[in-house]
């Protein structure tokens, strides 16, 4: 499953070459501007979740809404082709619901909330795409690597009409005590576009690694991050 995911991710670096070898005569007639590079502040919603299935797919309903922030250096390497490496601040995590009944009636229930913050390096080959002067479509893929820096966890349980809570800081670690493992890895797929110094995308985080300490069964998907970001940026 990780070889398929990151032969799929790095393969747009290869057609990007072969794509830059066929049209780039034609690109730089049609956007005059090429491919002038610079660095982007950008920002945006994060709609975030963990994998529930062996498969890697997950619930709908447990799709946590948070941010991402950071900044992204546009390296060019050709005037189709490059390399973006950037430091973001990403939220991710998920929130989860059980309940309990009784004859039908619910008796009791529980509800979990985790919003873990990460500092996150991704490195992406990003290959562009000239529609008129000044703006690009954009797509591309890469790896990245997460850092735990912060974040909440909240827990609401009712029994019988009566509720009690517990809101504290996420605990980072491996051993069974901990919440969430500190390191995370995947990879990224993003697509957008480029107007003059605008930038208007998404991005779909794919993490390889299990989240959970106590999750140590590799052979299946569940307890990984899946993210989908919403992002503006301006190119300095």
């Amino acid at each position: 499953m990780k070889k398929r995911i990151l032969a799929l991710a790095f393969s747009s670096a290869l057609m990007a070459g072969q794509v830059y070898a066929q049209t780039t005569i034609s690109s730089t007639s049609v956007n005059p501007k090429g491919n002038p590079g610079g660095i982007y502040i950008k920002g945006g919603v994060n709609f975030a979740n963990i994998s529930t299935q062996n498969d890697g797919s997950y619930r709908d309903g447990n799709m946590l809404t948070t941010f991402n922030a950071g900044v992204v250096a546009d390296l060019p390497l050709s005037p189709l082709l490059s390399i973006q490496p950037g430091l973001v601040l990403n939220g991710k995590g998920a929130k989860v619901s059980h309940y309990y009944t009784i004859g039908g009636d619910v008796a009791a229930s529980d509800k979990l909330k985790m919003n873990p913050l990460y500092l996150e390096l991704p490195v992406n080959i990003v290959v562009k795409l000239p529609v008129t002067t000044g703006t690009n479509f954009f797509v591309g893929a890469g790896p990245y690597g997460a850092l735990g820096i912060g974040g909440k966890y909240k827990a609401t349980a009712t029994v019988a009409g009566a509720s009690g809570e517990t809101t504290r800081n996420i605990k980072y670690g491996s051993s069974n005590d901990d919440d969430l493992r500190r390191f995370d890895y995947g990879v990224n797929a993003l697509a957008g576009v480029e107007i003059d110094r605008v930038m208007l995308g998404v991005n779909y985080g794919f993490g390889l690694s299990k989240i959970v300490p106590n999750a140590d069964d590799f052979r299946n998907d569940k307890n990984k991050y899946r993210v989908l970001s919403v992002n503006v940026g301006f190119r300095f």
